[in-house]
């Protein structure tokens, strides 16, 4: 889908749950077209394939890909880093805080282990640059990236606002209302989407989870992404019991959300947890 001089590419893939379940899903990945190719995320192991359809059937050549921004180091965000770096040489952009879990994809999943990990990534990749907050990136003469610090997702997602077409990338920061709840910190989730939603005069919000957004659309998102968090907070701590199992009070609070019970996993716990801090 091609919005303007943006196109989205949405890339389906599947989680391995207990008992044999899997859950589909999909994530957005986004290509800058200027005179050059700029990436916003790379989607799971071997979306490159489907990418280097993609710019093929658009008349232009992988060896236009310029530069990889990455919102964070997810899986289905970094699965394809090292075969789309390794055949195009572009550089490779991520925030500081998670750029070892790029460089090195065993310590991410130590740290945050998650079912079929190793199926949805390639391998590891060097990082060229570390992103700050509040900094420009000039790509080229129509095309200048602002970075916006909005952890709570993770600690090191960023946001991306594309400022000569008002156009923001969300990443995974704007929890979208009635989905599947999966975040580090569920503060800085809010924090961070309040101070989205404070970015004056945007004409479109790209989200890895959602279909695009324009103008008077983007502040209801963001504003039932918040009232969502706190719907998820009051059942949280009106469930707790410090006697209850992880993963017993993980289905508790997903059948009060009428979400189904086989989504409970660690990290739907720890989601869950940080509501609890």
């Amino acid at each position: 889908m091609k919005t303007k001089n943006i196109h989205t590419l949405k890339i389906p893939f599947q989680i391995p749950l207990n008992e044999g379940k899997k859950i589909d899903r999909f994530v957005n990945l986004f290509i800058i077209e200027g005179k050059y190719l700029h990436l916003i995320d790379t989607g799971v192991k071997d979306a490159e394939s489907i990418i280097w359809q993609y710019i093929k059937s658009i008349g232009r050549s992988i060896n236009e890909v310029k530069n990889i921004f990455l919102t964070h180091a997810h899986p289905d965000h970094i699965g394809a880093v090292k075969p789309i770096k390794e055949n195009t040489g572009c550089k490779v952009y991520i925030h500081e805080q998670e750029k070892s879990w790029l460089e090195d994809i065993d310590i991410q999943f130590n740290e945050r282990p998650i079912p079929g990990f190793y199926q949805l990534i390639s391998g590891s990749a060097k990082v060229d640059e570390v992103i700050r907050d509040e900094s420009d990136y000039k790509l080229e003469e129509s095309i200048t990236f602002h970075t916006i610090y909005t952890p709570g997702h993770s600690t090191g997602s960023v946001s991306f606002l594309y400022k000569e077409m008002n156009a923001l990338f969300s990443g995974d920061a704007v929890i979208i209302n009635n989905e599947l709840p999966v975040y580090d910190d569920a503060e800085q989730c809010i924090h961070s989407m309040n101070k989205l939603k404070e970015i004056e005069s945007l004409e479109f919000l790209f989200s890895s989870w959602d279909d695009i957004k324009k103008k008077r659309e983007i502040d209801a998102v963001i504003v039932n992404g918040i009232e969502y968090l706190n719907k998820i907070d009051k059942i949280v701590k009106a469930l707790y019991s410090k006697n209850d199992e992880p993963l017993l009070f993980c289905k508790k609070v997903l059948n009060n959300l009428d979400l189904p019970e086989f989504l409970a996993n660690p990290l739907i716990v720890k989601s869950f947890y940080s509501h609890l801090k």
